[in-house]
């Protein structure tokens, strides 16, 4: 799209790229925060729902169209594995790293999360460990598969979205 750009026209569109998603990742976070303070519900679970359903819109669709297309599946299959991976080791390795660089000494993860978001943290990385070896096991999809999924998602977010806040509350 931008070959006639040359290499420095790339460079300079990817520059401002990194700018704006610098930007919008702060302007997400920020009322991220603010949605978890007038709803009540916890920082984690804020995460959990709003921000990684976000991040994870441009995976469905690749996702939808590589199932649509019938014979590249394993494109999806290979966008949720190697998302999950990326997500749980690159991104958690960075921020742990960051932390740990800005404070000097180890960070105990418990105390800065609510004790009530501490259940739905290990329901999620159950299910997200379970779920991908028990369809390796299975070994093919179903519509039946497909729903019991679909089933897993909703049943979560209903979940997560019952979890509120203990304490005081605003006026």
């Amino acid at each position: 799209m931008f070959e006639e750009w040359g290499l420095l026209g790339n460079a300079l569109v990817f520059l401002a790229s990194l700018i704006v998603l610098d930007k919008a990742s702060d302007w997400t976070i920020t009322n991220s925060v603010k949605v978890a303070d007038i709803t009540g519900v916890g920082k984690t679970t804020v995460g959990f729902i709003l921000v990684a359903f976000s991040t994870s819109l441009p995976e469905l669709c690749v996702s939808i169209f590589a199932a649509v297309g019938g014979e590249s599946i394993g494109v999806a299959i290979g966008n949720v594995l190697g998302s999950n991976i990326v997500n749980i080791c690159l991104i958690l390795g960075v921020c742990f790293l960051l932390i740990t660089l800005r404070s000097s000494e180890s960070v105990k993860l418990l105390p800065i999360m609510a004790k009530e978001e501490m259940g739905t943290l290990y329901f999620g990385l159950f299910v997200a460990s379970v779920i991908p070896l028990a369809l390796l096991y299975i070994g093919y999809a179903s519509r039946f598969i497909g729903a019991i999924l679909l089933a897993i998602f909703v049943f979560y977010i209903y979940q997560l979205s019952k979890v509120k806040k203990l304490g005081k509350k605003g006026p």
